[in-house]
């Protein structure tokens, strides 16, 4: 006879308390969402007479304007997204590689100084952030690399949190027999790592480096304080509310809002199925 498993009374309140939370929560996110584009298409006017009311005519003109006039300090638009994709992608793109290389080295490989490594990595990880932004920025600033490329290079570390130890597991979660064989067919280290090992990582991969780039993207206070003449889509409207709290052109900064969530929800709607999806390690036969 089968047993069905039910519900008790208390676990019928819990879930349907839990339900009504994470719904309320959902549907507050899609209210913001739907109340910042409803306020990015209204006139000036209508936003400060009715910031919460429909718009009476829709001013998609509003999403133009902002990206041919929206600045500060001289910076563009245009010039805000260029500053934005060279700082997430180089910086995104150079920290998974240096960290996917040293969570393999440490994960496949026995030498003197690994535990040590391993151990760095979980210190780095306990110093607070905060702590160390006037350390940080003085050295940036003696290696000149304030409101320069150069501030790519703070990328290269491989010891990047979280992410290492994802890598580190991923890694050492995958069978030595692909090395070995591939060793044997007289591949190098630097070829197992590159043609062998990297590509079996890569849903591992594409889901930190999305989870990674939506971070940079959104991150407003490291350009601030390196990149100060180079603002980002992040840090330059966030500067421009001083603009904004003087015009009262609130709907030109939330079309420049949704402008530069665009590239998000592009890059998301291609990698989701990468991201969502349990992709098991497989190929080996006996």
């Amino acid at each position: 006879m089968d047993v069905k498993n039910k519900r008790t009374g208390g676990a019928k309140v819990v879930f349907v308390i839990a339900f009504i939370v994470f719904l309320s929560y959902g549907l507050s996110l899609l209210f913001a969402f739907g109340w910042g584009f409803l306020s990015s298409l209204k006139t000036i006017r209508e936003y400060a007479k009715s910031p919460f009311g429909f718009p009476k005519e829709l001013q998609f003109i509003n999403y133009i304007n902002a990206f041919q006039s929206l600045e500060f300090e001289g910076v563009t638009m245009p010039m805000m997204i260029w500053n934005s994709v060279w700082f997430s992608l180089g910086s995104v793109l150079l920290s998974l590689f240096f960290t996917a290389l040293c969570a393999y080295v440490t994960s496949k490989y026995v030498f003197w100084g690994r535990g040590f490594l391993y151990g760095f990595a979980v210190f780095m990880m306990i110093i607070p952030v905060y702590g160390t932004f006037v350390a940080t920025y003085r050295l940036y600033h003696e290696l000149q690399m304030v409101d320069s490329y150069s501030i790519l290079l703070s990328a290269t570390g491989g010891f990047s949190g979280m992410n290492y130890f994802l890598l580190y597991s991923y890694f050492k979660s995958i069978s030595s027999s692909y090395s070995e064989a591939a060793s044997l067919d007289g591949a190098g280290h630097y070829k197992i790592f590159l043609n062998i090992m990297l590509p079996m990582a890569k849903p591992m991969l594409i889901s930190i480096f999305m989870l990674s780039f939506i971070g940079k993207w959104n991150d407003y206070m490291s350009p601030i304080l390196y990149l100060p003449k180079k603002l980002t889509l992040a840090s330059g409207l966030y500067k421009y509310q001083e603009i904004v709290m003087d015009s009262g052109d609130y709907p030109m900064l939330f079309a420049g809002l949704f402008i530069s969530i665009a590239p998000i929800i592009v890059l998301f709607s291609v990698l989701h199925e990468t991201m969502m999806t349990n992709m098991n390690i497989g190929g080996l036969k006996g």
